[in-house]
């Protein structure tokens, strides 16, 4: 039985443990340990939330790769408003600004809002084919999809952790803005107007399993380690009760899978018609989980890799060198050319890779460097520090004065997406915006 090394934690619980999630970067998906900064009213506190978890199928290439339990009643879906979403706010002259790079033409999304996307959680998502991100307009927060806003009348939503596709559809990962009844800040997911979960202390680790939401429940529980206990809900069922934790949820030939924990044992747990049973061994090879056939369908971020991917039936890694990253796949160096290899994305069965390049953030796509329409190194205003490094662990120990204006490169509807910073807004902090290619 797999043995895990380290210890996945909980983003709302103010205790900070390692572990994977992302993906993908998106659903998508997925914990390696970031900080963010939640204030609440005359109270700040820090909370330092795990990157999500990073799940991606069929995918990548630039260079020469080839193409190609019943519960009780628990987790009721509350009722919000019906106001969500709206149509959204004629865009400004900044808007919808396009560039062309290689006979290939981008667009910009977001400008017109204070922020949008993410710095530390990439913010946008592929949505039944098209793109949904995150936007922020004041203190106003909400997700812009197919033109209008959804969430933006949620009383209590301090934060958007994550959007996923569910069923062609935009849902999202909630952080509550005040402290919840159950304890602690809480979260729950907003789909269609309802809140999901809202039952549970908090939830986490969201995916869409054949049109269903999938999610892991955390239940305050003084009996159990750390006072709590962890489960996996999915189609108003609980599952994985019999482990001392479980983790991310994800689509394994169709079917519900999580990731489980029983003393030192670390497992993949299958559920077949209500049933859980665990995974052979011969179809999980830490961190790779494989099919029946032996192709490698999800890859588990344990804070081994500083990014990874699913390319043809095998994993993409991109190593965490103590002097240069590289990506590896097939037995193959990737980005050998390059200073470093920051991710790896499947862009419509090609791989990119978000590079360093003489002090430059390029993506390194189907034979050809983009990103040079933007200034790829930004100074932050007052003390120097990397942004990057604040998302995923990057030349620790080593200072670093500046950070990539690029990041989170991934695929929306086939299409290469990445978000950039494009300056700073009036406060001092990055300003961000979607860029999407036509």
């Amino acid at each position: 039985m797999p043995k895990r090394n380290d210890k996945v934690s909980d983003p709302f619980d103010g205790v900070s443990r390692s572990g994977l999630g992302l993906p993908t970067r998106y659903s998508s998906v997925w914990l390696i340990v970031v900080g963010g900064l939640v204030v609440v009213g005359a109270i700040g506190a820090v909370w330092f939330l795990p990157q999500l978890h990073r799940a991606v199928g069929p995918a990548p290439a630039p260079f020469a790769l080839p193409s190609a339990t019943v519960a009780p009643a628990v987790s009721p879906a509350a009722a919000v408003p019906a106001t969500s979403p709206v149509a959204a706010p004629t865009p400004s002259s900044q808007a919808a600004a396009t560039f062309n790079e290689f006979g290939r033409t981008f667009r910009e999304y977001g400008r017109e809002y204070s922020d949008a996307g993410d710095l530390f959680f990439g913010g946008y998502a592929n949505v039944g084919g098209t793109l949904a991100y995150t936007a922020r307009q004041g203190n106003q927060l909400f997700v812009v999809h197919r033109g209008g806003m959804i969430g933006q009348d949620l009383p209590d939503l301090g934060g958007i952790l994550e959007i996923l596709d569910n069923g062609g559809k935009p849902a999202f990962l909630a952080l509550r803005s005040d402290l919840s009844p159950l304890g602690g800040f809480g979260s729950y997911i907003f789909f269609d107007g309802q809140r999901i979960g809202a039952s549970y202390a908090y939830v986490r680790d969201p995916a869409s399993i054949s049109g269903k939401l999938a999610y892991v429940g955390i239940i305050k529980d003084s009996t159990r380690p750390g006072g709590q206990r962890s489960v996996v809900v999915y189609d108003g069922k609980e599952y994985g009760r019999a482990y001392d934790e479980v983790e991310t949820p994800f689509a394994l030939e169709g079917k519900l899978a999580f990731f489980a924990t029983r003393g030192a044992d670390f497992m993949v747990v299958t559920v077949y018609d209500g049933k859980e049973s665990i995974l052979p061994e011969s179809q999980f090879d830490v961190p790779a989980v494989k099919d029946a056939a032996g192709r490698v369908v999800f890859v588990y971020d344990n804070g081994t890799a500083r990014d990874q991917a699913v390319f043809n039936g095998k994993a993409v890694t991109v190593d965490m060198g103590t002097d240069r990253s590289y990506a590896w796949y097939d037995g193959q160096k990737l980005g050998a050319e390059y200073d470093e290899v920051l991710e790896v994305a499947p862009v419509g069965g090609k791989l990119a890779l978000l590079v360093q390049k003489k002090g430059r953030t390029l993506i390194a796509y189907d034979g050809k460097e983009y990103g040079h329409h933007y200034d790829s190194v930004y100074d932050l205003p007052g003390e120097k520090s990397d942004a990057y490094s604040l998302r995923m662990p990057y030349r620790m120990g080593k200072p670093q004065a500046m950070f990539s204006a690029i990041k989170f490169v991934g695929d929306v509807g086939g299409k290469l997406t990445y978000l950039v910073t494009v300056g700073f807004s009036a406060d001092g902090s990055p300003k961000q915006i979607i860029v999407q290619e036509e």
